[in-house]
């Protein structure tokens, strides 16, 4: 895992953090007082705009999972990127908005997706692009405030969450040669455990699959029977396979296209039976199965 941090201004910080720690590849974010002029400034202070200070959420993230110039674009996603100190009903040079980096080899890299997107909107943006001169984390009762407070108030909205989860969304590789550890070959299987073709044989030959045994997790992979009729009998297994990846958050399950090849059922029949896999976290769905049930 690769890390680094930047520093986006984005309005008012609650709604900011909570947009940001959704996104796939962010590992961690605090939210705090970036480039002003008096050390350690409370709320209140930085409140009545004499500071210089601008509310800021820091952003951890994992740059194998999550490239900046992604970032930089769902930030703006997040914004009104031609509002100058305004975002919402927040009004305030704290409300400015701003990419703060800490690396000085970031900022043509920075630079560069900006002129990029500001070619896309066809104006020029109100965000201001600096190094990060100096930060102060707020006080804990701000940190992942509308966590604590569900119905405080925020200029994101809540469609903006949703879009932040799926955003970078991770499909299920169309071809899987390993697996790490802790993840796990969903494949179709039958339920006489004859893995003799498609996935089930990979299932076998690369992740522990065991020949007789149809149903259930065997070695590093998890079978699903999808051969002993129509789709109606392969849901009570799907419902039992989503039920076991809940158990076992320690595990990421890739979910290949069961039951679209030798089964010869269709993207579209399969797919809803794994409508409530969607938001579990470590359920990895290909993507022809999302695009029909998202």
């Amino acid at each position: 895992m690769n890390t680094k941090e930047i520093y986006f201004a984005a309005g008012c910080f609650w709604g900011a953090q909570k947009y940001f720690i959704l996104i796939r590849g962010v590992l961690d974010t605090e939210v705090g007082f970036a480039n002003g002029t008096i050390p350690s400034p409370t709320y209140e202070q930085v409140y009545t705009d004499t500071t210089g200070y601008a509310e800021t959420v820091k952003v951890v993230y994992d740059t194998d999972v999550l490239g900046l110039e992604p970032l930089i674009r769902l930030f703006i996603k997040a914004i009104d990127p031609f509002s100058v100190n305004q975002q919402g009903n927040d009004v305030g040079t704290r409300y400015r908005t701003g990419i703060y980096y800490t690396d000085q080899a970031e900022k043509p890299v920075i630079q560069e997706v900006m002129s990029n997107i500001e070619s896309e909107l066809g104006q020029k943006t109100a965000i201001e692009i600096l190094p990060l001169k100096n930060y102060y984390p707020a006080e804990e009762y701000h940190q992942d405030y509308l966590d604590k407070n569900p119905n405080g108030y925020c200029h994101i909205t809540p469609n903006l969450f949703k879009f932040a989860k799926t955003a970078n969304r991770e499909f299920t590789p169309d071809r899987i040669t390993e697996l790490k550890p802790n993840e796990v070959f969903v494949f179709g299987s039958n339920l006489e455990g004859m893995h003799g073709g498609g996935a089930a044989y990979i299932a076998m030959e690369k992740f522990g699959a065991i020949w007789g045994q149809g149903v259930g997790m065997q070695g590093q992979c998890y079978a699903i029977p999808t051969m002993q009729g129509g789709v109606d009998t392969i849901k009570p297994y799907v419902d039992e396979f989503i039920t076991f990846a809940k158990a076992h958050p320690e595990l990421k399950f890739y979910v290949t296209r069961i039951g679209c090849g030798i089964a010869g059922f269709t993207d579209e029949e399969i797919a809803p039976l794994f409508k409530d896999a969607l938001n579990v976290d470590n359920i990895v769905l290909p993507k022809s199965f999302v695009k029909i049930i998202d």
